[in-house]
């Protein structure tokens, strides 16, 4: 199954710590997006977007975690269709925080026909 590569340092990215495929983190071999944020309560969370389908481009979503990458939430579907027929439904996505607890998407849809941006409250 294809996933997600992390990797960690310990040094702001001068070396890799530790690098790996990430079982909760499907992907088709596309790029995604990761930022963090912090909550109004100060809770320091990432959040990670990318196409959660193995085999296609398909099914985007959303996926969150507040222990440093180390566990990710179920994830929640941007778009997606059921049945891709070998078309890429969601491409490449790119995140951006608007403000406390609102972030912004912006992803290729419909085999690269259109770009969509949305916001999400989390």
């Amino acid at each position: 199954m294809r996933q997600r590569i992390l990797a960690y340092s310990s040094d702001g990215g001068k070396t890799w710590d530790e690098a790996y495929f990430e079982e909760q983190l499907p992907d088709p071999v596309c790029q995604g997006s990761i930022i963090s944020m912090r909550d109004s309560k100060g809770t320091f969370t990432l959040i990670h977007s990318n196409n959660s389908d193995p085999s296609h481009r398909n099914n985007l979503s959303l996926k969150f975690s507040d222990d440093l990458g180390k566990t990710w939430s179920k994830p929640l579907l941007v778009d997606g269709i059921e049945d891709p027929s070998n078309s890429s439904y969601t491409g490449y996505s790119d995140l951006v925080e608007i403000s406390n607890n609102l972030v912004g998407i912006i992803y290729e849809k419909n085999d690269y026909t259109e770009i969509v941006f949305k916001t999400f409250s989390w």
